[in-house]
């Protein structure tokens, strides 16, 4: 099976909500697929390149950009590779600002394909070297327009007072 990653912006409130009734997550996640939602990225199986370029790692990295992979607090139950975590707004403002200065220039001069296939980056060595890095499609491409949605919905979250669930599935 193929781990995805999903962000879905959601009230301080509604995170409340949801940590006294987490059998509430799988409802909110269902209606926000279900829906024309700009309050949602689906990373797909870009997640670990994205992770990498943010923080330059495989695992863990610096806080807050390694949101991907560690932080927040886990809500619900068990969506494949584990529960959703969810970020306060507060949080979620910080991981705007922390993602502020990673413009396309700095984040496609992290990209080293042989880098990421020697750590593992998910989904997988070919994906990273047997492309043409030049190409529109490029993994690199790939991950500097994810990345860009991504940033569209973290600062909408910042702009709007908004937390976050991020979840693999």
């Amino acid at each position: 099976m193929a781990k995805a990653t999903s962000l879905l912006l959601v009230s301080d409130r509604q995170i409340t909500h949801l940590a006294l009734d987490p059998d509430q997550v799988s409802d909110v996640i269902d209606t926000a697929f279900d829906a024309d939602n700009d309050h949602m990225v689906y990373v797909d199986k870009a997640w670990h390149g994205v992770h990498y370029l943010f923080t330059g790692t495989n695992e863990a990295g610096e806080d807050p950009l390694n949101f991907f992979l560690t932080g927040g607090s886990a809500v619900g139950d068990d969506l494949g590779y584990g529960p959703a975590r969810s970020f306060s707004s507060r949080q979620v403002a910080s991981i705007a600002k922390a993602l502020s200065p990673l413009d396309h220039d700095v984040l496609a001069a992290r990209f080293n394909a042989q880098h990421m296939a020697q750590l593992d980056i998910y989904p997988g060595s070919s994906t990273w070297v047997e492309a043409d890095p030049l190409a529109d499609d490029s993994p690199r491409y790939w991950l500097l327009d994810t990345i860009d949605d991504i940033r569209r919905v973290i600062n909408t979250g910042r702009e709007h007072n908004l937390g976050m669930l991020v979840w693999m599935s």
